[in-house]
């Protein structure tokens, strides 16, 4: 009975551990965010996250920062580029901590940024981006919709996808993740950016749209605007073993970006030291 009752307890504890270790994820505007919280000068504040991988850093809303944390925003120390290589100036400067999923990460490099000039009403207010992220292995289970830190790579592995970033491309920004793969038959390189909303497809690939739509847009550097955009539906991909169709919005850029859409109800783990991506199910 005593074994019994100490098994019992013991498959309690873990139960419990695991179930505080998972935050929920919530899918907004084709986003994933998650609650999490900083550290500033003795001061903790909640956040709701927006985990980017096309973020090299973290990013904060500078009226977000200076409202919301009274953190004093001095005279612009840094420029910062987006994915499609503009630069704005920003104030750059260290967090103390920052909590994710029960887990501090200590002296953060954030940026603050006008996100909210930017984004109007889409803007997020923090962004945790592949320098908090390649820290843990982290599961994203966009079924269950939960995101868990992970101490080792589970054995029940369906696809291994394998990235390079910018130690083996000169072009290529901090903690970038580039995968190699086929769309619409060609052979390309293929950004993995989840904090894009839609998929990207260069002109250059010469696919015709089957569409056209009217889509709200914006970036770090540019505000908000309406594009009249042409998309092409149903394009296959094939990255290692793996292949699918996604829908394409077509772009002036120079290599194709993919978001979550790929990964939407399935469980994958991202990580940075192995340069991989994990899809479970």
């Amino acid at each position: 009975m005593i074994s019994r009752s100490i098994f019992l307890l013991s498959t309690l504890i873990i139960s419990v551990l695991s179930a505080a270790a998972q935050v929920p994820i919530t899918i907004k505007n084709n986003w994933m965010y998650v609650d999490a919280s900083f550290s500033y000068e003795g001061k903790d504040i909640p956040i709701s996250a927006l985990i980017d991988t096309g973020a090299s850093v973290c990013i904060m809303d500078s009226i977000f920062a200076a409202d919301s944390c009274n953190i004093k925003i001095e005279k612009s120390n840094a420029v910062i580029g987006n994915t499609n290589g503009k630069k704005v100036v920003s104030f750059k400067f260290n967090l103390d901590s920052i909590n994710l999923g029960g887990h501090k990460y200590y002296d953060v490099c954030c940026y603050i940024l006008n996100l909210s000039g930017m984004f109007a009403q889409y803007a997020p207010k923090f962004i945790i981006g592949g320098d908090v992220l390649k820290r843990d292995y982290w599961e994203f289970d966009l079924g269950k919709f939960s995101m868990i830190q992970r101490t080792i790579i589970p054995q029940n592995i369906q696809y291994q996808l394998h990235w390079k970033n910018h130690e083996d491309y000169s072009s290529a920004f901090l903690n970038a993740i580039i995968f190699q793969g086929k769309i619409a038959g060609q052979k390309t390189k293929i950004l993995f950016d989840t904090g894009s909303r839609t998929n990207k497809m260069p002109r250059s690939f010469g696919v015709m749209p089957t569409k056209i739509e009217t889509q709200e847009v914006a970036n770090i550097a540019e505000a908000l605007r309406k594009e009249t955009r042409g998309v092409c539906e149903n394009i296959p991909v094939v990255m290692k073993d793996w292949d699918f169709t996604l829908d394409f919005v077509v772009s002036e850029e120079k290599i194709p970006r993919l978001n979550i859409d790929f990964l939407k109800g399935k469980s994958f783990i991202l990580s940075y030291k192995q340069k991989s991506l994990y899809v479970l199910y």
